[in-house]
């Protein structure tokens, strides 16, 4: 049972980084919606800017010949003033959210970047029934639990498996080698007992013929300590470490019958289960979180992008009253009230425009998130 054990583990392991490398990119796609949503803001602001500080001018030119009052004037400078301000606001706030994103991604922000990616607005042609399908299919937080309640089945197994008798065999073999460092010192030995050898078989022949006997003078005269001799010690000691000395080989079998281990066998075995039924009842509650997330996301995508629509269009219409009430101030037809007051509304929708176009994508993200991948 330990190696499906230390395997099912192992799936639960990845499925986890896969989760985490997966709620990761959700997290920097929808920073980095945030702050071209930012920059967006900021270049509306600019527009804006250009726009009253040519109502200024005009304001200024019509009331050197007397067709606008000083009050007119002073309206239209405190107007250039309020959008200084929102412009600077707007582009603090776009780098802000800048160095946001290079905070999530783990990085520091290079000097000049610009966020160059570019997200249209096309319409999602996404059937829940598929999306549903990929989500059970693809999710990885539901991946990962699902590995997990594999392995606490495994470690229901290996528990039960502690019932059954256990038989043990193993098997050994070995050897060993060994060298000397300095080898010169048993060559010295070996030349003192050849000495000795010699000096001794002279003495032996002295004797013999002493009394009369053969000399062996011959062999003694053969015993020597030769170069070839001091060669095959150095041969004989260079063995380490691939020519060894082997030791027998060992076998061992044990058989061991579980009895009576005062009820920890079913402690674990229930422990064992009670995981399992939790993994399960995980596995169950993410089925069904996942259905409602992929649902409402899906919901809400086709609600953003229609809202999209409707903020195109009354952009569109604020921009054409905006259009009719500076020229009508232009010809002297009304006053700058009426000039402020479609600025107002006309900024108003072209924020709403904005903000339904990247809220739409921030939508497309959150659903592929819950599906658990990309979806264009």
């Amino acid at each position: 049972m330990q190696p499906r054990a230390s395997r099912a583990a192992l799936e639960a392991a990845e499925s986890d980084i896969t989760s985490s490398e997966q709620t990761l990119r959700s997290q920097v796609i929808q920073q980095y919606l945030n702050a071209l949503q930012s920059k967006s803001r900021a270049v509306l602001q600019e527009t804006l800017l250009v726009g009253v500080q040519a109502q200024l001018e005009l304001a200024r030119a019509r009331s050197q010949v007397g067709a606008a009052t000083q009050l007119d004037v002073r309206r239209a400078e405190v107007a250039v003033g309020q959008q200084q301000v929102a412009l600077l606001q707007a582009r603090n706030q776009s780098e802000v959210d800048k160095l946001r994103l290079f905070q999530q991604m783990g990085v520091p922000e290079p000097p000049n970047v610009q966020l160059t990616s570019q997200f249209p607005v096309t319409e999602p042609n996404l059937k829940i029934e598929d999306l549903m399908d990929m989500a059970r299919r693809s999710n990885p937080l539901l991946n990962a639990l699902r590995s997990r309640e594999r392995s606490a089945s495994v470690g229901v197994s290996q528990a039960r498996s502690s019932f059954f008798p256990t038989l043990s065999l193993s098997t050994g073999v070995g050897g060993f080698s060994q060298q000397l460092r300095d080898i010169d010192g048993q060559i010295a030995d070996a030349q003192f007992n050849a000495l000795r050898s010699r000096a001794s078989c002279f003495t032996t022949d002295s004797i013999r013929r002493g009394a009369g006997l053969t000399s062996i003078g011959a062999q003694c005269q053969g015993i020597a300590f030769t170069p070839a001799d001091e060669a095959l010690i150095r041969s004989a000691n260079e063995t380490f470490p691939f020519d060894m000395t082997r030791n027998p080989i060992t076998f061992s079998v044990q058989l061991s019958l579980p009895i009576f281990d005062g009820f920890t066998r079913e402690a674990r075995i229930q422990d064992a289960s009670a995981t399992r039924a939790d993994a399960r009842y995980r596995v169950r509650d993410q089925e069904l979180r996942l259905t409602a997330d992929v649902t409402t996301a899906n919901l809400t995508l086709a609600t953003a992008y229609r809202t999209v629509q409707l903020q195109e269009e009354n952009a569109r219409t604020a921009r054409i009253a905006l259009a009719l009430a500076e020229e009508r101030f232009r010809v002297g037809a009304t006053s700058f009230i009426e000039v402020t007051t479609a600025r107002s509304d006309f900024e108003r929708a072209e924020t709403d425009r904005i903000n339904a176009i990247y809220e739409f994508h921030k939508a497309f993200a959150t659903l592929e998130a819950a599906v658990g991948r990309p979806l264009r």
